[in-house]
């Protein structure tokens, strides 16, 4: 991003894509405070490794569900459909352990987030940036 010619990329575009940046950074964020991935019970070295990696894999996995198209439309909520993804844990480690079938955990699930009302409410003072990115794509829409 801080390398690309000022001839291919407006301001806007720029504070645009600055914008989408820090949703990244809150992402991480969330995946901190959420699934707790900079915290550990142990004192063993190799024991917090395990567990550091059991986190990321898990809030990797959480946030590949969604982006499969279960965040349909973009505009939801992160945190709202985050935690009802991990209300679904207990049936995933059942997976695991052979007593649920993995299609069918996740077919409720989809269920369940497609009914899930969690939209961001657009904003006039101060958008969020899916809106930014949307009237980013306005007028290319319009000129196709």
């Amino acid at each position: 991003m801080t390398n690309v010619p000022l001839d291919l990329m407006s301001g806007e575009e720029a504070l645009i894509l600055v914008r989408a940046w820090w949703q990244i950074e809150l992402l991480f964020k969330l995946w901190k405070r959420q699934g707790q991935i900079d915290e550990w019970r142990s004192h063993n070295p190799w024991a917090i490794l395990r567990e550091a990696y059991a986190k990321l894999i898990a809030m990797a996995f959480q946030h590949w569900l969604l982006l499969l198209g279960w965040w349909q439309p973009l505009d939801r909520s992160l945190v709202i459909v985050l935690q009802l993804v991990r209300t679904f844990a207990p049936l995933l480690t059942s997976v695991l352990s052979g007593l649920t079938s993995l299609p069918a955990v996740l077919e409720g699930l989809q269920a369940i987030l497609q009914r899930c009302r969690s939209h961001i409410n657009p904003r006039k003072a101060h958008p969020s940036t899916y809106q930014h990115l949307l009237a980013l794509e306005a007028p290319k829409a319009k000129a196709a």
